[in-house]
């Protein structure tokens, strides 16, 4: 995958966290207290903003991945991002599906998507490393380059010979 891909899937989710969110806050409270579960709307309130939360984070996240995968176009960066995108589907996705239907077991699945996020997030400090590692690279190889340049300058100035002493 590329750069883009990040950009646009990180974008979107963060679009869709804010409507998850919004959702949360005006409609959860009336769509629970008609299926006649009011008793329970802190707690699956709380359970739908830990996933806006989280889709959120990782939304900001992608954008990350993105601008390192315009850098490092190797395999931890895109590892980083379907981990953390995945993660996002299964964490943010399993505890919007318990705030809707309060069906327990579906908590279950949640560690998966959180496993996933740390994945992510590992994979993206490998990806980091070796940002680091080019860049050191890069400048390494640049001095080299006004080394050679200027050595050769410096040479013919050397063999120069003073308009005086030519016989």
């Amino acid at each position: 995958m590329n750069a883009k891909t990040w950009l646009v899937l990180g974008a979107s989710l963060g679009a869709l966290g804010v409507a998850a969110g919004t959702f949360g806050i005006h409609y959860l409270p009336k769509y629970l207290e008609a299926a006649g579960a009011i008793a329970a709307l802190a707690e699956r309130q709380q359970w739908w903003e830990t996933g806006v939360r989280y889709q959120m984070y990782h939304a900001l996240a992608l954008l990350g991945v993105a601008w390192v995968a315009d850098r490092r176009k190797t395999l931890p960066p895109n590892l980083a991002g379907m981990a953390m995108f995945a993660g996002t589907i299964i964490f943010s996705g399993c505890l919007y599906a318990l705030g809707l239907t309060g069906v327990r077991v579906i908590g279950a699945i949640v560690p998966i998507g959180g496993v996933l996020f740390i994945v992510g997030w590992m994979m993206l400090a490998v990806a980091g490393l070796g940002l680091v590692e080019e860049s050191q690279q890069q400048k390494l190889t640049a001095r080299e380059k006004l080394l050679r340049e200027s050595k050769p300058a410096a040479d013919e100035a050397a063999v120069e010979v003073p308009a005086d002493l030519e016989g």
